[in-house]
């Protein structure tokens, strides 16, 4: 076996552009400072450990423990799991290591629907987790759901199903807490880590063996803006050419994204199922009977998105307008909804909605297309456009 070991954040590292990979581990260039973020992100952590293993409440009065509490729901009772468990793992002549968040099972888990099996569980924070965070579907992908999950297999004694549950942790603004939910076996999971992380393993370790420079590796331009900015590009040899097509390609995929997420949201609204790829229901342990490995491989079961109920605005018997805020959070991306949330004023007086009444899907979509397909405007002209888009709405 090498002495070389790796981890999940290298190989999305190299996934994401080889070259900067080389520059920081073949290389020894300093790691990156640690941002603003990645310190707040630390700091939840170091909650979430001190609950889990401890049973140490969280002060609701710091930022962090604040953001914790909104992972509560969603979390078993202290003492019922391992908590922050460091590990190694041996892969074809290969070693990964990682530390997992929680390892615990599906019988004490809130809010779990997909069988009594064994669970991985991962904290993460994300300023925006409708945006960057990952839905069930790109966990089949993700170099860390993949390692844990065989990991995890491992440590239960079993090569059947394993459940994965990622808690993503909303920094800005008000704290909120999404949770995404999986369950598959651990032969789906090694049969992507031999087609996605193996190949790309061989190689870090050969680049790694061999000591190559870091800008005789091909380089991916449209990393160079990701997460703030490459630290690296000062010595990185790129082509103006290959930076230019990066951000071409950059750009066209932030576009698809927004378009698929808003027709994704628009059909929610309107009571139509998102185009997904086709998923089946995981197979149902029983309550008391033993979880045995199944016969064919288990189903994946697709996200389970459980987020908080909005909460109630009581009515002003004054009040003559009504500001959409909560309602807009859920169906649009968090970019458009921190705006709309504060300007989107539409008065009652200037529309004829059956139910006398703003309806929240109308706002959503008036929102979501004026600024999604018009541009950022001003407040003042968000407001104007909402209300007229409302008006016509509601005849």
């Amino acid at each position: 076996m090498t002495d070389i070991i790796l981890s999940a954040s290298q190989i999305d590292i190299a996934r994401a552009c080889l070259r900067k990979w080389a520059f920081r581990y073949t290389q020894g260039l300093p790691k990156p400072p640690t941002q603003p973020g990645d310190i707040l992100g630390s700091k939840v952590h170091e909650v979430a450990e001190a609950y889990l293993k401890f049973g140490t409440a969280p002060n609701r009065s710091t930022r962090e423990g604040a953001i914790f509490l909104k992972g509560l729901p969603y979390l078993p009772p202290p003492g019922t799991g391992g908590v922050e468990g460091y590990f190694t793992l041996e892969l074809d002549g290969m070693c990964f290591q990682g530390y997992i968040d929680l390892a615990t099972r599906g019988v004490v888990l809130p809010q779990w629907s997909l069988g009594h099996y064994p669970i991985v569980l991962d904290h993460k924070t994300s300023s925006n987790p409708l945006k960057y965070g990952k839905k069930a579907q790109d966990l089949l992908g993700d170099p860390q759901a993949i390692l844990y999950t065989i990991r995890r297999g491992i440590d239960a004694n079993t090569a059947g199903t394993v459940g994965l549950r990622w808690l993503y942790y909303r920094t800005s603004t008000r704290p909120k807490c999404f949770a995404v939910d999986m369950v598959w076996s651990g032969a789906q999971a090694h049969a992507q880590y031999e087609k996605l992380i193996a190949p790309l393993a061989r190689r870090l370790v050969e680049l790694h063996t061999n000591r190559i420079d870091a800008n005789e590796l091909e380089p991916s331009a449209s990393a160079c803006d990701s997460f703030g900015g490459c630290p690296y590009r000062g010595i990185c040899k790129i082509t103006p050419r290959e930076r230019l097509a990066g951000l071409m390609v950059n750009h066209n995929q932030e576009d698809k994204v927004m378009r698929s997420d808003l027709l994704d949201k628009l059909r929610a609204m309107q009571g139509k199922a998102p185009v997904q790829a086709p998923v089946q229901a995981p197979v149902q342990a029983p309550v008391q009977a033993p979880v045995q490995a199944p016969v064919q491989a288990p189903v994946i079961a697709d996200a389970v998105q459980a987020v908080n109920p909005p909460a109630r605005r009581r009515r002003s018997s004054t009040a003559k307008t009504e500001v959409v805020a909560e309602e807009v959070t859920e169906v649009v991306a968090e970019e458009v909804t921190e705006v709309v949330a504060e300007v989107v004023a539409v008065p009652q007086s200037k529309t004829s909605c059956a139910c006398e009444t703003i309806c929240p899907a109308k706002a959503a979509i008036a929102a979501a297309l004026i600024i999604a397909y018009q541009g950022r405007k001003s407040p003042t002209e968000i407001a104007d456009e909402a209300e007229d888009f409302l008006k016509a709405l509601s005849k």
